[in-house]
């Protein structure tokens, strides 16, 4: 079942129910870290080893899915804890839209545009699409802005994770959570911003 979340977050993007909030306390690179989504398009960035698919792999975990590389105890502590809201309107349950089948021998780009409009479109209302846009660093600029317009014009929420050298520009309202690491690299940080 792991390596099935782990081609899930690389090939198909996963759905639960709509996120309010994250809180993480001691897991992998985070000593704490706090985070409050926005109901619509949420983008997670960074440079490599500062927990931004750890954010992901908490919320799949606090899902009740296991995951690959999931999250580990942050060094020195001696427990973790992973704390997610969600609308409780909503069973809280995880669905998968992987890659349609007629896509296998499509470029990279046109099954990430060809999943991420299959999946913002089935998720329905009150539901969260999941991404881990690490892909987005193979993908050409062309593909990447397609990617992100199809995001920006999603009716769903959106959570995923963007590395920096995307060279994309994201839509006006995207709350923009950046990650980082402390002055001496133990420990991660993030701040929140709504793009303007």
């Amino acid at each position: 079942m792991s390596a099935h979340i782990e081609i899930m977050l690389e090939t198909s993007f996963p759905t639960t129910p709509r996120l309010r909030s994250l809180r993480l306390t001691d897991v992998g690179v985070w000593a704490s870290a706090q985070l409050a989504f926005s109901p619509r398009l949420n983008v997670i960035v960074g440079d490599g080893g500062t927990g931004k698919s750890t954010i992901l792999r908490s919320i799949v975990t606090a899902l009740g899915r296991a995951v690959p590389h999931a999250p580990t105890t942050h060094e020195g502590a001696s427990a973790a804890r992973i704390e997610l809201t969600v609308d409780p309107e909503l069973p809280c349950s995880l669905s998968e839209y992987p890659l349609p089948p007629d896509l296998a021998r499509a470029s990279a780009g046109e099954r990430m545009i060809a999943g991420l409009k299959r999946a913002v479109e089935g998720a329905g209302a009150g539901r969260a699409v999941l991404f881990d846009g690490e892909v987005f660093g193979r993908l050409d600029v062309t593909h990447a802005e397609q990617a992100v317009a199809c995001l920006a014009g999603a009716k769903c929420q959106v959570v995923g994770v963007f590395g920096f050298h995307t060279g994309v520009e994201l839509p006006s309202g995207t709350k923009l959570f950046t990650c980082g690491l402390a002055d001496d690299g133990s420990t991660a940080r993030v701040e929140s911003t709504v793009v303007p």
